[in-house]
């Protein structure tokens, strides 16, 4: 896929899923990959005939139905991609996967209400998870939380603009930005700027 040898790349993911039909990983892998290539129809057939392949106890993988709701909202399938977005929501507990599926949902202007309280619901997890950090910690590890928390500040604020409430959104995306200078971030602060009557300041942004 780096060499831009798309067609190949994709062909090389289904015969892996082919051959191994217990495993996620491959399925995952292309449906990502056919997301990453603009190809959303083709993204939520991948998706199905996975799903048709796994084991019962494996097609509800998580990473899985996040891929199968953000395809299935690129693809149109609005209502669809919307109700496995929901479902992922009221089961998973894991605070990356909350964050992932409450932006997506929220940048779709899906459930902002649902979307909102996720976020938060994810940041307080990682709040509390985060009182028990010490020096001992594993250096990456210290570092993918610390980030993951950033992004889930970046998550809630943007959901809160999409919500029209500008100041609340600045108050978590500007520490996001200030802990991670990603473009998504800046052009999140640009937009509320310009939301606030700030042009000059979204040009800089």
């Amino acid at each position: 896929h780096i060499l831009s040898q798309e067609k190949e790349a994709h062909e090389t993911l289904q015969n892996w899923a082919t051959a191994q039909p217990d495993n996620v990983a491959p399925v995952t892998a292309l449906v990502s990959m056919l997301l990453d290539d603009n190809q959303s129809a083709e993204a939520v057939d991948a998706a199905k005939a996975g799903i048709a392949r796994l084991p019962e106890e494996r097609r509800n993988d998580q990473r899985l139905q996040l891929l199968i709701g953000q395809a299935q909202l690129a693809a149109g399938m609005q209502q669809q991609g919307e109700a496995t977005l929901i479902a992922l929501i009221h089961t998973t507990t894991d605070p990356s996967m909350m964050n992932s599926t409450a932006y997506i949902l929220g940048k779709s202007g899906l459930d902002l209400s649902l979307s909102e309280s996720t976020a938060k619901a994810a940041l307080a997890q990682l709040t509390e998870e985060s009182k028990t950090w010490t020096l001992k910690e594993d250096p990456q590890n210290a570092l993918a939380h610390s980030r993951l928390i950033a992004s889930t500040w970046d998550t809630l604020g943007w959901i809160l603009y999409l919500e029209g409430k500008l100041t609340d959104a600045e108050s978590y995306i500007q520490p996001a930005w200030t802990n991670r200078e990603s473009p998504e971030i800046g052009e999140h602060l640009a937009e509320i700027a310009e939301g606030k009557g700030n042009p000059d300041e979204a040009l800089r942004l």
